[in-house]
């Protein structure tokens, strides 16, 4: 009964997040001369991996991702909502179609 509350847990945080940032998304395409996630402003983020490579946002944006936002030093919340988040991601058919990422505040 456990592990079924959990997947349920995950499965809304990742339509909480999905949704929340397409809403984001909506927003700013409304109002383009505002926006600060356009097209031309992706292409000039980069993000830095745990192995000291740069990764272009455009590049990671172009297969559904999951950004989880947590403190490097985060006994409690951080490893168990990643935990949770990997069983999900192994019980997924197309594993190589969804990323998770952990940003590090």
């Amino acid at each position: 009964m456990r592990i079924i509350k959990n997947i349920i847990f995950v499965t809304l945080t990742i339509i909480l997040s999905v949704t929340v940032f397409s809403l984001i998304l909506q927003g700013f395409s409304k109002n383009n001369d505002k926006a600060i996630f356009i097209e031309s402003n992706l292409k000039n983020i980069k993000l830095i991996d745990f192995d000291n490579n740069y990764k272009n946002v455009s590049d990671i944006l172009t297969n559904p991702s999951i950004f989880f936002f947590g403190f490097t030093n985060c006994p409690d919340v951080c490893p168990l909502t990643l935990t949770k988040l990997s069983l999900t991601l192994q019980k997924l058919k197309n594993k190589k179609k969804l990323q998770i990422y952990f940003v590090s505040l």
